[in-house]
Order: C-alpha cells, then sequence, then structure tokens
C-alpha cells in the first residue's frame, strides 16, 4: 500500500515538518517502455518511467510521495510541478546536485579552474551527504516496489498477477491507494 498526498493534504505535511529540516530527492520508478509515450523515457536513467518526488525529515520518516509525473523531467521541474515547492523551507531543506539553483540546500560543487574543493566546501559537502542517505534509502524501497524483478520486452503469461504492497506504519496519512500491476490477460498497448 502506497500513500499519494493529494493537493488538499499539503498542509498536513507543512504541519508535520513543524519547522524542522527536510530531505527531498527526486526518484524514476522504472516501466513498462511503451511506443505511444515517448515522454516517459528519461535520458539520464536509458530507461522509460515516472518521476516523483519523496519527503523525508532527517530520522528518515517518510513525509510525501508525491504523483508520478513524466520520466523526461529534471528534479528542479518535478519540484515545482508537484508543488512540494509551496510547502517546504528553501534553506531547511537538503538536495542533492539536480537542485542547485532552487535555492535548496545542494552539495558544492568544484568549478571547473579549481584543483580542489576549499576545506568549508568539504565539511558543507561531507554534512549534506551524511544527512541526505534517508531519502536514498525510501527511494530504493519504492523503487522496488514499482520495478518488476525482471524487465520483459513484452507481457508474459506466466507471471502471475502482482500486487504492489507496502506497509504503512511510517506513511503520514491513513488512506492507502492499491498499485497493482497486471501482467495477465487484457490487451496491452503496443510495446517499444
Amino acid at each position: 500500500m502506497l500513500n499519494v498526498v493529494t493537493d488538499d493534504e499539503q498542509a498536513d505535511v507543512a504541519a508535520a515538518l513543524g519547522g524542522t529540516a527536510a530531505v527531498i530527492d527526486g526518484t524514476l520508478l522504472p516501466c513498462w517502455s511503451w511506443a505511444d509515450a515517448p515522454e516517459l523515457y528519461s535520458g539520464k536513467h536509458k530507461t522509460t518511467g515516472h518521476n516523483c518526488q519523496v519527503l523525508a525529515d532527517l530520522s528518515g520518516r517518510l513525509l510525501s510521495l508525491s504523483a508520478p509525473i513524466s520520466g523526461k523531467h529534471h528534479d528542479t521541474h518535478a519540484l515545482r510541478e508537484t508543488g512540494l515547492a509551496t510547502i517546504i523551507d528553501f534553506f531547511n531543506t537538503l538536495a542533492d546536485r539536480r537542485y542547485q539553483g532552487t535555492g535548496l540546500v545542494t552539495p558544492i560543487t568544484r568549478r571547473s579552474r579549481q584543483e580542489h574543493l576549499p576545506d568549508y566546501a568539504k565539511r558543507h559537502n561531507m554534512f549534506v551527504n551524511t544527512h541526505r542517505y534517508v531519502t536514498e534509502r525510501n527511494n530504493r524501497r519504492y523503487q522496488d516496489l514499482a520495478h518488476p524483478p525482471h524487465r520483459l520486452k513484452a507481457p508474459a503469461t506466466h507471471i502471475p498477477e502482482r500486487i504492489l504492497s507496502h506497509p504503512p506504519t511510517h506513511l503520514l496519512h491513513p488512506e492507502q491507494h492499491e498499485f497493482r500491476i497486471s501482467l495477465s490477460g487484457g490487451r496491452m498497448p503496443s510495446l517499444r
């Protein structure tokens, strides 16, 4: 069971944060390669999928799993489109390098003419990256739920219907939505 935070529930996410630090990260949830949906193709990952934004507190408690958008979009675009940009405190939220330029706390990158990063930048990067691992762990959990055990070019009849579920103990909202992948029966759209 996965929880999807809707627009009217975003105030609950802001209340759950309560001014504390948060960590945000985007993840690609892989899916079938549909011929009629090229917008799902992610050039970075070289596969198709949906981009979701994962917001957690520093202890790793999941606060929000955004609605999925097309996999072709960058994390900064996904942050704005999902509405999380309106509820998080930019100066109190850690993120990875893909969010640079948004105002979030991100690692400092070495400039092309610099041989080494200054010591203050190394300490800053160590702080950001040691606290960012909680969303990487959450991302892996949801990628495992969304990703079939193997990628097939066409639907296989030998794989039984599979229900993706997740224990809701750490989720913010009690309403659960079942994600189901059916690989048996039914007419499937054309695949690549």
